[in-house]
C-alpha cells in the first residue's frame, strides 16, 4: 500500500511539474524515485516472508477452525488488496504453482493489484525517464514484477487456507 501511495504522489508531482519531493524534512529528486520504490519493495519482501512463514505454520496444524478464523481476519482487514479476497482460485503449472494464480476476474482485489501494477509501473518510468529511458524502462518492469512475485508468493498461502474450510474443495488444486 506504501508503494501505491508514493507511486500516486510521484505522478502527481510529475503532473504538477514538481522535480523534488519532501518528506520528513528530507528531500530527494523524482529522477531517484527508483530507490524510494526498491526500498519499499525490500519492506514489502520482508513482510512478506513474514507473513508467509505465519501462514505456513497455520497451514501445518490441524485444526481447520484456526484456518478459517485466519483467513476471514486478514481478508477482511483494512488492507483493499486482500479485502474481500476471492475464494476459489485455480493454480495452474508446476513451476507457478508457488507463485501464480489463474483467478476470477471479478476479483475486486485482482483488479486493484492490477491497477496499482499499472501505476507503479507508470510513475516510475515518468519520474526516472530523465536519466535514461532504456533503464527507466527496465527498472519499472523489474519492480514491478518483484512486487507481483512477492504478492503471489503470501496469495497462494492465503488461497491454501481457504482451500481446508471450503464446501467447494473440487475449486481447488492444492499445493
Amino acid at each position: 500500500m506504501s508503494s501505491i501511495g508514493v507511486a500516486f504522489v510521484l505522478l502527481f508531482s510529475k503532473w504538477f511539474g514538481i522535480e523534488m519531493f519532501e518528506w520528513n524534512k528530507v528531500s530527494f529528486p523524482l529522477r531517484y524515485s527508483w530507490l524510494i520504490i526498491s526500498i519499499l519493495t525490500i519492506i514489502h519482501y520482508y513482510f512478506g516472508m513474514q507473513l508467509q512463514k505465519s501462514i505456513n505454520a497455520v497451514l501445518e496444524t490441524n485444526c481447520n477452525k484456526l484456518k478459517k478464523k485466519i483467513y476471514l481476519d486478514v481478508t477482511s482487514s483494512e488492507n483493499i488488496f486482500v479485502r474481500g479476497l476471492n475464494k476459489r482460485p485455480l493454480i495452474v503449472g508446476a513451476i507457478s504453482k508457488g507463485f501464480f494464480l489463474k483467478v476470477d476476474k471479478k476479483d475486486i482485489s485482482y483488479k486493484l493489484r492490477f491497477v496499482s501494477n499499472v501505476v507503479l509501473f507508470i510513475s516510475v518510468l515518468l519520474t526516472t525517464s530523465e536519466i535514461n529511458w532504456w533503464f527507466s524502462s527496465i527498472v519499472s518492469t523489474v519492480l514491478v514484477l518483484a512486487n507481483s512475485l512477492i504478492a503471489s508468493a503470501y496469495l497462494v498461502r492465503l488461497y491454501r487456507l481457504a482451500y481446508y474450510f471450503s464446501q467447494e474443495r473440487h475449486a481447488y488444486i492444492p499445493i
